[in-house]
């Protein structure tokens, strides 16, 4: 059968792909520069919600520092991530419950001691009603680490089951790291900002940096799913910075 009609397809989507991703970041950028000029507006507090689960595949350490236990995880092609708060070496993250318990029990039976550690995340709680801008800007900005977990999350897959060539994946990564640094240059013009709000910049720009870094060499599915925890992980984060 000839390959072409794939070929083109596949270039087609990863285009089509890249143009929603790019368009997603100029509407965050936008937004993200009302928490510049709001986020400091007095009134009563005010709470948005955006819920999302995070199913993480954890290994129990059993005798074993989580350091070995991630390197051996990574060694495999898993993310080899060790979550902050809990100090679990991670497998991947799901974002669904199903697909995480799949792969933990394929782990458990093949002799590793796999669990799954969910996380849903709620409402995020601001200073003021009068200050709903800057909220829906801090929304957008995570929204788009949020797309840009599942982006990720896809190509690693796609690199490891052979859909995905170098350069497809290169490709991605490239865009991906795009969008990232145009969030994370915004909210770093300011040099006035709270904690709270210089987080939502310079985290996008590192991950920025670690995919520019990663589509400049030989691209593994572990660094990119150790990347997509991390985005995961500070996305939790963030409702609890924001939690109260």
């Amino acid at each position: 059968m000839d390959d072409y009609p794939y070929e083109y397809y596949k270039r087609k989507r990863a285009k089509k792909k890249a143009f929603l991703l790019k368009t997603a970041a100029v509407a965050a950028v936008f937004l993200l520069a009302a928490v510049l000029a709001l986020a400091y507006l007095p009134g009563k507090p005010y709470s948005v919600s955006l819920r999302r689960t995070f199913c993480f595949v954890a290994e129990r350490a059993d005798g074993q520092s989580a350091e070995e236990i991630a390197d051996a995880i990574a060694s495999g092609g898993g993310a080899g991530y060790i979550l902050k708060e809990e100090g679990a070496p991670v497998y991947a993250c799901y974002y669904q419950r199903a697909d995480a318990e799949e792969i933990a029990e394929r782990l458990c039976e093949s002799g590793r001691s796999a669990y799954v550690l969910e996380r849903v995340t709620d409402r995020l709680y601001f200073g003021s009603r009068a200050a709903k801008k800057a909220e829906n800007a801090a929304l957008s900005v995570l929204r788009t680490l949020y797309d840009c977990s599942l982006v990720l999350y896809e190509t690693a897959n796609r690199l490891q089951n052979g859909t995905y060539d170098q350069s497809s994946a290169r490709s991605v990564l490239a865009d991906t790291a795009a969008v990232l640094s145009r969030l994370g240059k915004t909210a770093q013009k300011s040099g006035s900002l709270s904690e709270k709000y210089k987080s939502l910049g310079e985290f996008p720009a590192g991950c920025a940096e670690d995919l520019e870094n990663y589509a400049s060499q030989t691209v593994y599915a572990s660094d990119i799913r150790n990347l997509q925890v991390k985005i995961c992980e500070y996305f939790i984060y963030v409702f609890e910075i924001f939690g109260n």
